[in-house]
C-alpha cells in the first residue's frame, strides 16, 4: 500500500503555522494547491481536521505516486505525467 506521510499534519493550526514560516497568504497556499483561499481559511479553523480530508490527501498521495495528474476545470481530464 503506497502511503504518503503528512507528517501528523491534521491540524488547521498546523496549516496555519506552515503558512505563517513559509512566509505566504492563504490566497497564495491557495493558488498553488489549487484551492479557494475560503478552503485554506476554512481548513486552518478546523482542529483537528476531519477524517475524510485526511482521507483524501492519502488517496491524492497514491494518484501522485502512480503519476496520475488531473486536467483542470470541468473535462474530468486524467493523464500520466511523463517525467515519473
Amino acid at each position: 500500500m503506497v502511503r504518503k506521510s503528512f507528517g501528523g499534519l491534521v491540524d488547521g493550526r498546523q496549516i496555519k503555522a506552515a503558512r505563517a514560516a513559509l512566509g505566504i497568504t492563504q490566497a497564495e497556499l491557495a493558488e498553488l494547491a489549487g484551492l479557494h483561499p475560503k478552503t485554506i481559511a476554512y481548513y486552518e479553523a478546523q482542529s483537528p481536521l476531519s477524517r475524510h480530508l485526511v482521507m483524501m490527501l492519502n488517496v491524492n498521495a497514491v494518484f501522485e505516486h502512480l503519476c496520475v495528474e488531473f486536467g483542470q476545470g470541468r473535462d474530468l481530464e486524467v493523464r500520466f505525467r511523463r517525467s515519473c
